[in-house]
Formats: C-alpha cells, sequence, structure tokens
C-alpha cells in the first residue's frame, strides 16, 4: 500500500552534483601539489642514499686504516664503496681501485624506482658550478680525502628536470677538503643551517 508522508531513502540529483564538484575541485587543488611531493621525495632519497654511501665510506677507511673510495654508477643515484687494491703482502697499491674485484666491494647500491627521472651530476667544487671530471672520493685513514693525484669530486647535486623550478627542491651533497660531509639546499639563503657554503 502507498503511504503519503513517507521519504524515500536516497539522494536528489542535486545532492549528488555538489558533492562531485566539491569532489572535483579538491582534487585539482590537491593532485598537482601531491606530484610534486612525490618528486621532491626522489631527490630527497636519492640524495640520502649517496650521503649514506658517503659516510660509510669515510667511516670504513678509518676503521680499516686504508684508503675508501665512493665512486658514482651512472647519473641516476647508483653508488659503490670500495677498498683499495692491496698487494700479497697486504700493501696498499698507491691510489689503485678495480671494479671488477668483488672482494674489494664493502657496499652497492644501484638505482632503484625511487631515483626514477632523479639526476646526479659531480662537481670539482663546493658551489657545484665546475665539472669534476670524475666521479668518486677518497677517504684515508685519518678520514680525509685522500689520493690527491685522481680526479675526485667536491659536490654532488641532485636535480629532477621533469619538475617546474620553482616547486622543486634541488639538494646537493659536499665533501669538504678534511672530509666533512653535509647535505644542503642551495635555494635557501646563507644564514640558515639548510644553506650551502660555497
Amino acid at each position: 500500500m502507498f503511504r503519503l508522508g513517507l521519504h524515500e531513502g536516497g539522494h536528489t540529483l542535486i545532492e549528488v552534483l555538489v558533492t562531485l564538484s566539491v569532489l572535483v575541485i579538491v582534487l585539482a587543488v590537491g593532485v598537482p601539489s601531491f606530484i610534486t611531493l612525490i618528486g621532491n621525495s626522489k631527490i630527497r632519497t636519492v640524495a640520502d642514499s649517496a650521503l649514506s654511501g658517503l659516510q660509510l665510506a669515510r667511516s670504513e677507511a678509518v676503521r680499516g686504516n686504508a684508503r675508501i673510495r665512493f665512486s658514482l654508477i651512472g647519473t641516476d643515484g647508483g653508488w659503490q664503496v670500495q677498498r683499495e687494491i692491496v698487494d700479497g703482502a697486504n700493501q696498499p697499491q698507491n691510489c689503485q681501485f678495480d671494479d671488477d674485484l668483488a672482494d674489494s666491494v664493502i657496499q652497492k647500491r644501484l638505482p632503484t624506482s625511487q631515483s626514477n627521472n632523479v639526476t646526479v651530476a659531480a662537481f670539482s667544487d663546493l658551489a657545484a658550478t665546475t665539472d669534476a671530471g670524475g666521479s668518486i672520493v677518497v677517504f684515508g685513514p685519518n678520514g680525509w680525502r685522500a689520493c690527491a693525484n685522481l680526479a675526485q669530486f667536491q659536490a654532488l647535486s641532485f636535480d629532477n628536470p621533469d619538475m617546474d623550478s620553482e616547486d622543486k627542491r634541488a639538494l646537493r651533497v659536499t665533501v669538504g677538503r678534511g672530509g666533512s660531509i653535509r647535505m644542503c639546499d642551495p635555494r635557501v639563503v646563507a644564514g640558515d643551517t639548510r644553506a650551502c657554503r660555497e
């Protein structure tokens, strides 16, 4: 039997349209910010990985009283930490390293899906303006940089060229002559602890 005055369950067409309109507006505002967040997160992940590798190389050099090399593998975030070659009498071979000698590799990180679109560039100055001509840095037994005869970088720059320049947070990792390693943000002004020192 049909009764008047009872409200049937459900939504009106206007309620559905208002809800969809609000959802579209929220997505239109939120999605670009989320994409920027993911892009900056990828830059940070690759920079953190390289920073960890450099710190590992320096600590292994001090711990093992040896020369240890950190080297980039390509330009997309891969790296490896390796011991100097020693002869039969366990004597170091004057800053010689062999990429094919598996026993000398301490740790190796290949690029992951997190490093998609992130590029790494090596520079011979802390301001990251001059190409390094090399993608390595060597730490000596005292934790300082060693093997001055080899072309080594002083700064690594991490960037995502697919992002808008105003939104991205490119990072830099620097290695001082005394072996100090730090991550900095080139866009932050001097006086802030996150700023890069030239």
